[in-house]
């Protein structure tokens, strides 16, 4: 008998240790929806942001299969979906089992109670369970603003694209750490050296920023950057699709009949600031931490005080001197760089690290050595290190790949970017329309797209 109960209890164990492998207990006829009326909070697994709620009657659900009713939230709700699936939360609130399309959508609707019993909470978990990666890929998957004077691209806060729903991206796990060093001259704007991690992206070196800045200095940022690839990621261009809502925002601005064509245009450049004139589809995730000086290149201005001038005068004479003996000084460019790329390095190799570094230098960073990074609360070496070991701290480095975001108008509607195209051309150089957009050639980004479009005989 004792062998029997001892049998039936390890069963039991092992059944429970196994149970984000089956399925949910099934619901009979939508039994558990306490009333006629309801609302239903759709979550997408694919889409951590993707939350609707919907007010449902019990009517609209009880004769649906899931495949329905997911082809319904899309088609008559305009809820874009990340993928056409669906599963049941099970028991311990971290794993999640997918049901098949043809079972009662009744049966997968989860049903919770608050504190109070007489609320009751509905929710229909949408698609699987996504790897980090896969996250990774969708979240960042943003757009991109070019500044044509600097070369450098800004990632935008929204997302122009999407891919296809059964879709997965080409991963490629990496762990590559290199040093890289890159001077970028500015214009003006002390606040540059505060958002230069959030800025460089694949920066060319010697690039002049001009931010339209009034300021009355020009400066020189050296940088050298610690750039740990932790995953690069490539999506095919043929299964990006526009989003639902850049879509409908592009459309909406372009056929704003009751407004004029300088507005309207006014409209279109709003709305491919907000979501991306670019966007990548093949960049490296992971961190960057910048170790950046700042020198002010004001000398012999106007703008500089004469005891400025005089202390500038013998110090490019001394440069000159021990220049023509054949020594070099220390406050030169290319020594100023050495010295925080050995510091950096150092400092790396100690926490176990493995970069190439021309010497050791032990010391600290100095008051005039900024320290920034691409990684949330890192704001040293050390940190910065600790806190790669979490995913959902890495941000696009690298982007390998630019492609325009309005390239994709002429897989939908040429007639649209021909509208596109019209507006920019007669309105593009217009101070009002430059303000709007001031670093990218709007004229020249349209025509070099509808010259790739238009293929002359």
């Amino acid at each position: 008998m004792y062998s029997i109960y001892g049998f039936l209890l390890t069963l039991t164990l092992l059944i429970s240790s196994i149970q984000y492998d089956v399925t949910a207990e099934p619901l009979k006829y939508c039994s558990l929806i306490k009333s006629s009326n309801f609302m239903l909070s759709i979550r997408d697994l694919g889409r951590a942001d993707l939350k609707s709620d919907l007010y449902m009657n019990v009517t609209e659900v009880e004769d649906q299969t899931v495949d329905q009713f997911l082809s319904y939230l899309q088609e008559a709700k305009n809820i874009l979906l990340s993928s056409h699936s669906a599963s049941v939360k099970l028991a311990n609130d971290k794993h999640f089992a997918s049901v098949p399309m043809d079972t009662p959508v009744c049966e997968v609707i989860d049903v919770s109670s608050e504190e109070d019993t007489s609320k009751v909470q509905y929710t229909l978990y949408v698609g699987a369970m996504s790897t980090s990666v896969q996250i990774l890929a969708e979240r960042f998957l943003n757009g991109l603003i070019y500044d044509e004077q600097s070369l450098l691209f800004k990632v935008t806060d929204m997302s122009p694209i999407t891919f296809d729903k059964s879709y997965q991206p080409i991963v490629e796990q990496r762990d590559e750490v290199s040093l890289i060093r890159q001077t970028i001259k500015a214009h003006g704007n002390k606040d540059f050296l505060d958002t230069i991690s959030t800025l460089i992206l694949d920066a060319k070196y010697d690039n002049h920023l001009n931010n339209g800045s009034k300021s009355k200095y020009n400066a020189r940022f050296d940088v050298v950057s610690l750039i740990s690839k932790k995953t690069e990621i490539l999506i095919d261009k043929d299964k990006i699709e526009l989003s639902r809502d850049f879509r409908d925002k592009i459309y909406a601005a372009a056929n704003m009949q009751n407004l004029s064509n300088l507005n309207r245009t006014k409209e279109i450049i709003k709305v491919l600031n907000k979501f991306g004139w670019y966007f990548t589809n093949h960049f490296d995730l992971g961190g960057r931490l910048d170790v950046s000086t700042v020198s002010n290149e004001n000398e012999g201005s106007e703008e500089m005080s004469g005891i400025d001038k005089f202390l500038q005068f013998f110090k490019d004479i001394w440069n000159a001197i021990i220049s023509f003996f054949g020594f070099e000084s220390d406050d030169t460019d290319e020594n100023k760089l050495d010295n925080v790329e050995a510091k950096l390095g150092t400092q790396w190799n100690k926490l176990g690290g493995n970069v190439v570094i021309s010497k050791q230098d032990n010391s600290e960073f100095t008051e005039i050595e900024h320290v920034t990074s691409t990684v949330k609360g890192a704001n040293d070496v050390e940190s910065f290190k600790h806190n790669l070991d979490n995913d959902q701290k890495w941000t696009i480095i690298s982007a390998k790949n630019i492609i325009p975001t309005c390239k994709i108008f002429f897989k939908k509607d040429a007639h649209l970017m021909g509208e596109i195209r019209r507006l920019i051309v007669t309105y593009g150089d217009n101070s009002r329309i430059r303000e709007l957009q001031p670093n990218i050639n709007m004229v020249e980004y349209v025509n070099d797209l509808w010259s790739d479009y238009v293929i002359p005989f």
